[in-house]
């Protein structure tokens, strides 16, 4: 099944599966190391080039178990495997890989949490008002001579269609509700959106003094805009791979 989907050039990327199972509890990105298949062994195996990060290699650990997610022409397929060996060939530092699991399909849906410095703005709302209005609702509720004072700034670190995680100077409480203005903007979209969140955490930065993170929850009325937004992580993913 290897040699059917994965070819020779294809992109893949390289997660450690400890990293991978802890987004939901951190809210942390798992860091992702790019490479690209260099060679398909006949025992199954693959060669892939080792990644490079700031002009130097990456030595990866040996006997660690990773995710592997490879571009094929079929789309995204994802295995579990590890780092068999690691050498230099022909000037080209490579590892090889054996995958102990079945190729699958990959869809990265609302979990995938795509790295970003975005500026953004919130308004505190009450719990009512996100479980029981509709955005249009809040904001023209909100829209008084008090709107600016209201406002408040933020940094999105990560968006997903899931959440964001974002950097502030105000500490929100655990399972409060925000409204979130949120504008995206590339080649094929230009458009603000107003989202219901909800805080599953907020702490201090010690390497930021006086910023807080905090993980938000989006909470839609419809299904349409989550695609939207993945539909831009994905171009805004791929653009970053053209550049790399």
């Amino acid at each position: 099944m290897v040699t059917n989907l994965i070819h020779l050039g294809d992109k893949v990327d390289i997660r450690f599966v400890q990293q991978v199972a802890r987004v939901e509890q951190t809210g942390v990105s798992p860091r992702i190391y790019k490479s690209q298949v260099n060679d398909i062994k006949e025992d199954g195996s693959l060669e892939i080039t080792m990644p490079i990060e700031n002009g130097k290699v990456v030595l990866l650990p040996l006997g660690v178990r990773f995710e592997f997610v490879f571009y094929t022409g079929s789309g995204l397929y994802h295995s579990i495997g590890q780092i068999r060996e690691r050498y230099k060939q022909d000037n080209i530092f490579v590892i090889v890989i054996e995958l102990h699991s079945q190729l699958e399909k990959f869809q990265r849906r609302e979990y995938y949490r795509y790295p970003c410095l975005m500026n953004m703005q919130f308004y505190m709302i009450s719990k009512e008002d996100a479980q029981q209005k509709s955005t249009d609702q809040i904001f023209e509720g909100l829209r008084d001579e008090h709107f600016y004072e209201y406002q408040k700034q933020a940094v999105i670190l990560d968006l997903s269609g899931g959440g964001v995680r974002i950097l502030g100077e105000d500490h929100l409480k655990t399972d409060s509700y925000i409204l979130l203005i949120i504008r995206l903007c590339n080649d094929n979209i230009d458009k603000q959106y107003y989202i219901k969140g909800h805080v599953l955490a907020s702490e201090k930065k010690e390497d930021h003094p006086g910023k807080f993170e905090t993980r938000i929850q989006f909470m839609f009325q419809e299904e349409r805009v989550r695609e939207e937004i993945i539909r831009y992580i994905f171009e805004e993913e791929r653009k970053d791979r053209q550049k790399n």
